[in-house]
């Protein structure tokens, strides 16, 4: 059995919660897969940073991943709407993520940060987008 990856474990995590994938539709991108043209609202997922803990005990140690989540719509509200679907799909979770054959077990995911930003286009012609942001962590065994 492989080890399947924080970030798509978390994708999964997204895309398995009915009331978060009901408002996405199923699109959540790893950040460098997001299609070119891509209907809104969609979340991307990219790591930021991983650090290994090892253990004096000699049991296993865990590895500290940061990952950054974006989530994108077409107003303000509708991304702080969007923003709190996912908080309550993944923060606090834990547990094992099977896919397939591989597998990732998480003891930990918190959001750290969150913000949303974007304005309105001023002059009508490009549309509006609008991002919300997370600092996720999360920890899982070595």
């Amino acid at each position: 059995m492989a080890i399947l990856s924080t970030e798509h474990a978390l994708r999964l995590k997204m895309t398995g919660n009915t009331v978060l994938n009901a408002a996405i539709g199923g699109r959540v991108y790893m950040a460098l897969e997001v299609p070119e043209r891509v209907r809104l609202p969609y979340v991307t997922v990219t790591r930021s940073g991983s650090n290994a803990v090892p253990s004096l005990t000699g049991q296993p140690g865990y590895v500290l991943r940061e990952v950054e989540i974006r989530a994108y719509a077409e107003t303000h509200d509708a991304c702080v709407s969007l923003c709190e679907k996912i908080r309550a799909a993944i923060d606090g979770q834990t547990g094992t993520v099977l896919y397939g054959g591989d597998e990732c077990r998480l003891d930990l995911i918190r959001i750290d940060e969150e913000e949303v930003s974007g304005e309105p286009p001023q002059d009508g012609g490009l549309p509006a987008v609008f991002a919300g942001r997370f600092s996720v962590k999360t920890a899982h065994p070595i």
